[in-house]
């Protein structure tokens, strides 16, 4: 359907900060690009990474409250071909 689902995407704490994790996502990226997906979407906890994907290009559009309290549910998009 033209999208990329990112559906799991894991970086154990010893490999953050080396920017291993952001060119993982781009190769990520560049699979869908390759595979025809104009779009890509993926969905975080609050208390996760959500700023990881903002500083790798993602937008925030939408987000609801979950367990536990006081979290969110965060769903990010990005477009990865250009408008036709």
């Amino acid at each position: 359907r033209g999208l990329l689902f990112i559906d799991v995407f894991y970086l154990p704490e010893s490999l953050r900060g080396q920017g291993v994790g952001s060119t993982l996502l781009r190769r990520m990226e560049a699979e869908g690009r390759q595979r025809g997906c104009y779009n890509g979407i993926l969905d975080t906890n609050s208390f996760q990474a959500p700023e990881f994907y903002k500083r790798n290009g993602w937008q925030l559009f939408g987000a609801i409250d979950c367990e536990p309290p006081g979290t969110q549910r965060m769903f990010f998009t990005k477009r990865l071909l250009p408008e036709n």
